[in-house]
Formats: structure tokens, C-alpha cells, sequence
């Protein structure tokens, strides 16, 4: 995978120095400096693959052995809740980001022993980590590759797979994790078919404890047999790849090859490298377009010229002119908003803001009513009312930050096919959805003494049946203790009553109070989409008046030269040697990163 980044990386490098010496002469500095721009950004941009999948599936434990270092905790009994970013660094630095995903703040801590510390629990037991952004020097990371270890996605604290959720759209390659000890449930299925084949730019899914299938009778077969109920289960499947985590680990300290071979990590790194040099490649393919279109603007004018030259065309001037008109013609209706292009163009437009709008809806409609029923019951949020207001917050970051990714991309993509070199990313604070609600969840209104009454008058048939018990059993047995005994339960009985009616009405009351406010936060939502979708529209628009403005100036460069046109030998050599080295370019550029 090295070797091969850095072989186009490198001609990418000469066509882009042969490059500047045409763009410099044509005084074209700023589109030089994008170019160079770009490429920077693509050396230096990190491959991140992210590891995901159903709660004990072994994530941590193949990243470990990915590593060869133990450096993700692995505990049977306590399941990862916060997600590590473990990136190479020339020395250890751990980060902690920490708090509501909207207003996250930072610390360094001291050691790797401490890592367990902000990752392994609850999110109170975590001091609310978000992330750990792990530095180390560590050789299988040294090449750019920055691993994402997340939560499970099907534990019982609905966090986790938002957190999943949100840093899978930050990665290039995820790695959905399943085990030989399990069959795919229809849960995983889903959840590979809708989130990860749909949205993920490159995947695979990883069958680990793949070492369980020695111990069948016949391995092979019986391994055959499962990736082809793993493939058959998710169609949009790319890669199915048994691993063994315990057999690599082994292999470290044993040093047996046939121990490697048996963990098929060989299998699971090749993957790894053959998707990292697609995402350089789409890359790099990008750049390679905007370089031929200003190669091909920068020959026009040459091939022009020397065309007159050989075949004097005395109507070429009209035929600039004609063009030139059309091309006005053409910007004309860009800019006018009654156009026929800028109606369907708008049109277009607002179907896209009707896809995102939808996908508001499937994931807001359940957050207000069944999901907020299932966090307002919980324990933790009748223990901790902020900690019921942290969850919505964080959901309706994660929410954004989903539909800000589909508009980005699709405007991107907008964008680049209409010639544009301008794009978008989240990193923009301008482009994201930053919305907090801050609900005050305590008790309203009456005392907590009256409400104990109100509720207790609910139990008191609960008090009276348990009454009668107990005084019933004082008169069959003798002495006081039978009648303490059953006045005490009758006590707890109605305590126990008082208690879960206590319960339902603060949940009623966290409902109550919080859907009102869901409902506010989905109209600035989609405010908030609108506004996006309005913006980028202008932007598109912009782009193509750009362009075509572009083409235009390219014409009047061309009318301007044929004016001073000499048509001599003399004229036609040096035109020809000024032709040649962008001819002998585009032609390298076209064969570079060919299929």
C-alpha cells in the first residue's frame, strides 16, 4: 500500500511541477496555487477506518492485534462506551474530549494505563467522555492510517450507537465487525444495510474469533459455509474476511508464521491497503480533472493560432464572435432568476431538500415520542435529570451533523460536475446545525410532600387490603411482632405503589416538558435546511456564471491573439514550441491513475 501511494503520489507531483511552468506564463498563479493546495492536502490527509459493530463482537480486541500492542481495554464484563482515535505520533499524547457534543471540552491525561479509566462504563462513570484522541508511535499507524475503536451499537445506552453514528461519517473505510459465535441477527443486518453500505465511502465486514471454526470438523467447509450466509444475509457486502484476533496474538509471542497465515490478518491488511489506495486514487482522479481542464484552456488559444496559420480562415473572427454570443446568451439565463435552467435547476434543488427533510423526519418522529418515552423511564434519568437533557442534545447534534454530511456531499458532487473547484466540509462551523436545548426537568409546582399525598391517594386501596392483613394475622398469632410484621409490609407494599406512581408521573412530566421543545428544535432544523439548501443554490450558481465567464475570457484571449497574428514561420515555430510541452502533458495526464 506504501509503495503504490507514494508511485502516484510522486507523478502527481511531476505533472503538477511541469504544470506550473505553463500556468505562470499564462499568468494563471492562483489556479497554480489551488493545484499545489490539493495535492499538500492529499499527502497529508490520514486514511481513518473505523471498527464497529454489535457490543462483544471483539472490536477492541482485533484492533489490538491490528496494533500489536494492547492498547484498547478488553473487558468481558464492561463494554466500551466511549470512542478512541488512535492516530501515529512521534511520541504519547492522549487527549480527552469530554461533555456535550456541542460544547466539548479538552484535557490531556497522563498515561495508557488511564485509558480504561475514560472508556470502560456509563457515561457518569466516564466523567461524560466523548473521545480520547490517542497519539502513538506506533509503526502500523506511521504510514497515515488512524484506527476509530467505538461503542457497541446494540447495548442498552442509546449513546453508543449515536456516537458510532456520527463518526462514521468521518471515515474512509469502516470495518463492520461480526462473530463465528453468532449468527448475523436481523438487528446487524439492518444496521450494516442502511448505515454502512448505504453511507460508508468504502467497507468490509470482518468475521472474528475465527479461530472457533478450528475446532469444527472440517474448518474450510464450515467456514465457506458462514461467509456465504454472511454474504447472503447483506447483499451490498463488498468483503466477508474471517480473523482471528487470539491467533495473531499468539503469533506475536510465538513468532510462527503458521499462526499468522491461520489469523488471516495478511488477508484483513491487504483489504485495508487495497481500500486506502481507492480513496488516495478518487483523490487524486479529482486533481487530475481540474489539471486537464486548465491544460486544456491553456492549448485552445495555442492550437487556435497555429490552425490560422496553416489554414487561414478569414470568417474565424465571426465564428469567435458567434460563439461569443452564445456564450453571453447562456449566461444571461444563469443569472436570471424567470430562466427555464434556473427553474429546473431550483427544482432540483428543492427534491434534494425534500430527501434530507424526509430523512429528518424518520429519525425526529421516533426521538419525540417512542425513543424519549424509553430515555425518560430509564433509571438514569430519573437519578439525573441533566443527564436526560445531555442525551436529546447529544441525539440532535448527531442528527445535524448526519444531515449536514448528506448536503454537503451532494452539493459537492453538484459542484464538481459542473467543472467547480470549491468544496464544502463540516469543518466549516458556518455549514454546521448547532441547536441546544436546555430544559429545566425538575419537579414543577408542588412540593415533593404534595406530591407524595397526590400519589398516595392513589395507592391507599393498595394500604387498606395490606391493613386488613396485617391486622387479621395479629389476632391468629400471639404478641405484637405479627402485627408490626404485617404493618410493615402493608408499608412497603404501599411505599413500593407510591413509589413506581411517583415514577410515571415525573416521566409524564419529562415527556411533557421535552416535546414541546423537540418540536421547536425540528422547526430550526429545518429552518436550518432551508437555509443551507438556499445558500448552496447561490453557490451553484455562482460556479457557473464563474465558468462560464471562464470560457468567455479564454475567447476574447483568443480574439485578442488573432488580431496580432503574424502568419509566418517564425510565428507558427514558437507557437509550436510553446504547444508542444502542454500537448506531450495532457497526454500524461490522461494516462495517469487509468483503470
Amino acid at each position: 500500500m506504501i509503495t503504490m501511494t507514494k508511485d502516484i503520489i510522486s507523478q502527481m507531483d511531476d505533472i503538477v511541477y511541469l504544470l506550473k511552468d505553463i500556468l505562470t506564463k499564462r499568468k494563471k498563479q492562483k489556479d497554480l496555487e489551488l493545484i499545489e493546495r490539493e495535492l499538500e492536502s492529499i499527502k497529508n490527509r490520514e486514511t481513518t477506518i473505523l471498527v464497529c459493530g454489535e457490543f462483544k463482537r471483539g472490536k477492541s480486541s482485533f484492533i489490538n492485534a491490528f496494533l500489536e500492542q494492547e492498547l484498547c481495554p478488553v473487558d468481558t464484563g464492561i463494554t466500551t462506551a466511549a470512542v478512541s482515535i488512535i492516530r501515529y505520533g512521534e511520541k504519547l499524547k492522549i487527549t480527552r474530549y469530554f461533555g456535550q457534543m456541542n460544547e466539548l471540552k479538552s484535557e490531556e491525561i497522563g498515561s495508557l494505563d488511564d485509558i480504561i479509566r475514560y472508556v470502560k462504563g456509563r457515561a457518569e462513570e466516564i466523567d461524560n467522555t466523548v473521545w480520547l484522541d490517542i497519539e502513538i508511535p506506533n509503526e502500523k499507524l506511521k504510514s497515515g492510517i488512524a484506527l476509530i475503536d467505538t461503542p457497541g451499537i446494540g447495548g442498552f445506552d442509546p449513546r453508543h450507537a449515536l456516537l458510532t453514528g456520527f463518526f462514521m461519517q468521518k471515515a474512509d473505510i469502516t470495518l463492520f465487525v461480526t462473530d463465528k459465535g453468532e449468527p448475523m441477527a436481523q438487528p446487524e443486518i439492518d444496521f450494516f444495510e442502511t448505515k454502512i453500505a448505504a453511507h460508508a465511502k468504502k467497507h468490509a465486514i470482518l468475521v472474528s474469533k475465527a479461530d472457533e471454526f478450528d475446532k469444527e470438523a472440517q474448518p474450510e467447509e464450515k467456514k465457506a459455509e458462514w461467509i456465504a450466509d454472511v454474504k447472503n444475509k447483506c447483499k451490498s457486502a463488498a468483503a466477508v474476511i474471517p480473523v482471528s484476533a487470539n491467533h495473531k496474538l499468539q503469533y506475536l509471542k510465538k513468532k510462527d508464521e503458521k499462526i499468522l497465515k491461520r489469523s488471516n490478518f495478511e488477508a484483513v491488511e491487504a483489504e485495508i491497503a487495497e481500500l486506502a489506495l481507492a480513496i488516495k486514487k478518487e483523490l487524486l482522479v479529482e486533481l487530475k480533472s481540474m489539471v486537464l481542464i486548465l491544460l486544456k484552456e491553456a492549448r485552445k488559444p495555442l492550437a487556435t493560432l497555429i490552425e490560422q496559420i496553416d489554414k487561414p480562415n478569414e470568417d474565424m473572427q465571426k465564428t469567435l464572435q458567434e460563439d461569443a454570443k452564445m456564450l453571453g446568451e447562456q449566461l444571461k439565463k444563469y443569472k436570471d432568476p424567470q430562466s427555464k435552467f434556473r427553474i429546473e435547476l431550483n427544482t432540483k434543488f428543492e427534491d434534494e431538500k425534500s430527501s434530507v427533510e424526509q430523512r429528518m423526519d424518520d429519525i425526529v418522529i421516533p426521538l419525540s415520542t417512542i425513543k424519549l418515552k424509553e430515555l425518560a423511564r430509564s433509571e438514569q434519568a430519573l437519578a439525573n435529570h441533566e443527564w436526560l437533557n445531555d442525551q436529546i442534545n447529544n441525539a440532535i447534534f448527531c442528527l445535524g451533523a448526519e444531515l449536514d454530511t448528506m448536503i454537503v456531499n451532494g452539493f459537492n458532487q453538484l459542484m464538481s460536475a459542473v467543472g467547480s473547484d470549491k468544496e464544502y466540509t463540516l469543518d466549516d462551523s458556518s455549514i454546521r446545525f448547532n441547536y441546544k436545548m436546555n430544559v429545566d426537568l425538575k419537579p414543577a409546582g408542588k412540593s415533593k410532600a404534595e406530591r407524595s399525598l397526590d400519589v398516595a391517594r392513589h395507592a391507599l386501596p393498595a394500604i387498606g387490603i395490606w391493613g386488613i392483613v396485617a391486622w387479621g394475622a395479629s389476632f391468629v398469632l400471639t404478641g405484637g411482632v405479627a402485627t408490626a410484621i404485617g404493618f410493615g409490609t402493608g408499608i412497603a407494599m404501599w411505599y413500593k405503589s407510591l413509589t413506581e406512581a411517583e415514577k410515571r408521573e415525573e416521566t409524564n412530566e419529562f415527556i411533557e416538558k421535552l416535546q414541546p421543545e423537540i418540536s421547536k428544535m425540528r422547526v430550526a432544523l429545518t429552518r436550518h435546511i432551508s437555509k443551507r439548501f438556499s445558500a448552496f443554490n447561490k453557490e451553484l450558481q455562482q460556479a457557473l456564471i464563474s465558468g462560464a465567464e471562464r470560457l468567455l475570457e479564454n475567447l476574447n484571449e483568443i480574439q485578442a491573439s488573432l488580431g496580432k497574428l503574424q502568419r509566418d514561420e517564425e510565428q507558427k515555430r514558437k507557437l509550436d514550441q510553446e504547444l508542444k510541452p502542454i500537448d506531450t502533458l495532457i497526454t500524461n495526464v490522461e494516462l495517469y491513475c487509468r483503470e
